[in-house]
């Protein structure tokens, strides 16, 4: 941690006798155009505590009475919509918006939307509903695709309306688990209370504690931004609960890191609450996760309308995904992929899956706001393709075939735990791209019905794949485009 950020923490949350010389050293090298944007996180928190010290700081009020303006005007925007939400199902505040701890605030820092958990039960009505209300996916995502098909690969999505108002469904509270045990750990660790948009289930303070320490591992670099809010919601009454949380939701290791930095920043004792955590945490071992776990874990990210054979496609997968097999199921069966999916080739065509956020191939992810390219999960990822028009006739043609050339991002391939990836057609296999190449040609046979590429690798599961950081292990590349071109032999 550098050294604004340690003075910014010191000022925010140390007591008045180290706070108070924290925030005039910080005012004096850092104030003005060189300050970061840290400060819009940490000066609501800085104004409270040099309150409490006696001591009135008019820069540190501004941001305060910004952060609260700010978001008190958001939250009014919000309050009607949550009401009808709420019609539906008790809706279940988070992060931020959840905040039940004494010292909570609207000023203490900005808040970038509201997260709101419901049951899974109800989630396709509540999105429905908010569609109606004229709160659309982001991305322009359809309803059905995120129902379907990324609802399996993640626990959340922002709903906004042409105002910019932001609302963020959780239909996890933590992604890397169930639905399942999501809803139980919820319904052991929270309390319906009446709230200004009808009745609402408050996480306890252990819970809470657990869902912030949680929220702030995933962030990274950026977790510095959150570390007010966990100190503020440390009590020694609910660190024991915290620990046992933490621990059955197999984070420990991440947990520690969290606790840690709070921990050298304000030089706490060893008898304070985040060090009986820190100590509680450290060194517990990881949960051991079996292969067959992670690869079930894959196969329930893909919806079954994406295939024809579902459990032919799974017992396939769980199998070992044979290549000969493969075969067999394309000569006797034909492709794997549902026809809907297929991309239709007429000529040429270079496929950029990232400029099209409603396509998701078996196995693809969804796509990401900034990024020019489409993550392939690990397992089996596979883009179905069929012919029109003059190319239908083309096919029928022996002496004609397709070329096919994948280019992957240099910078997110290199950075990808996986080592290398194969390319199969029809259980074929056409080539395979290590971590020195980016770009493969090759040309596919062509069928009737076209062709279908499947992306894979012969590594063995990581356990990790199955953790908190499973978004970033359960990768398998970044395509950034398939060409597909008719040729002649």
């Amino acid at each position: 941690m550098d050294r604004e950020k340690r003075l910014l923490i010191k000022a925010a949350l140390a007591q008045p006798s180290v706070a108070v010389p924290a925030w005039a050293e910080w005012r004096a090298d850092f104030s003005g155009p060189n300050a970061s944007s840290s400060l819009a996180w940490a000066g609501g928190y800085v104004y409270k505590n040099l309150l409490a010290a006696g001591v009135g700081d008019a820069f540190a009020k501004g941001i305060y009475r910004h952060n609260w303006l700010s978001n008190t005007s958001k939250k009014s925007k919000l309050i009607p919509i949550l009401r009808e939400i709420s019609k539906i199902t008790p809706l279940l505040p988070l992060k931020t918006f959840g905040f039940s701890h004494a010292k909570h605030s609207l000023g203490l820092r900005p808040i970038a939307d509201f997260d709101i958990f419901v049951n899974p039960s109800s989630l396709n009505a509540v999105a429905t509903r908010l569609v109606e209300l004229d709160f659309l996916p982001i991305m322009e995502l359809s309803l059905e695709n995120l129902l379907e098909k990324v609802r399996p690969q993640r626990g959340s999505w922002n709903f906004k309306d042409a105002g910019g108002n932001d609302l963020d469904l959780h239909w996890k509270a933590f992604d890397h688990v169930s639905e399942q045990q999501n809803e139980r750990l919820l319904r052991a660790n929270t309390s319906l209370l009446n709230t200004e948009f009808g009745p609402a289930n408050y996480m306890n303070s252990a819970m809470s504690l657990t869902s912030q320490i949680y929220v702030h591992a995933l962030q990274g670099e950026d977790r510095y931004n959150g570390l007010f809010d966990l100190f503020n919601n440390t009590h020694a009454d609910n660190i024991d609960s915290a620990a046992k949380l933490i621990k059955k939701l197999d984070f420990c290791f991440e947990a520690v890191q969290v606790v840690d930095e709070l921990i050298d920043a304000l030089d706490i004792s060893h008898g304070d609450p985040l060090a009986v955590l820190g100590r509680a945490l450290r060194g517990s071992p990881k949960q051991k996760i079996p292969t067959f776990g992670i690869q079930n874990q894959r196969l329930n990210q893909i919806n079954d309308s994406s295939l024809r054979f579902p459990k032919l496609y799974r017992a396939w997968v769980r199998a070992g995904a044979s290549p000969i097999l493969e075969r067999l199921h394309s000569l006797l069966l034909g492709p794997m992929t549902n026809s809907a999916l297929s991309i239709d080739v007429e000529g040429s065509l270079e496929l950029e899956l990232y400029k099209f956020p409603n396509l998701i191939p078996v196995g693809f992810h969804y796509q990401y706001p900034v990024d020019q390219f489409r993550w392939a999960h690990k397992g089996d990822a596979r883009v179905r393709f069929g012919f029109i028009g003059a190319a239908t006739s083309a096919t029928k043609n022996q002496n004609r075939n397709v070329s096919v050339t994948i280019d992957l991002d240099t910078t997110y391939w290199s950075h990808t735990p996986t080592h290398e990836i194969q390319i199969y057609c029809h259980g074929q296999k056409l080539g395979s791209l290590s971590k020195t190449s980016t770009r493969h040609k090759f040309a596919v046979p062509i069928r009737t019905y076209g062709f279908e590429l499947s992306f894979r690798s012969s590594q063995i599961p990581n356990p990790l794949e199955h953790g908190i950081q499973y978004n970033m292990y359960q990768m398998l590349c970044p395509i950034k485009s398939i060409s597909v071109s008719l040729g002649t032999r």
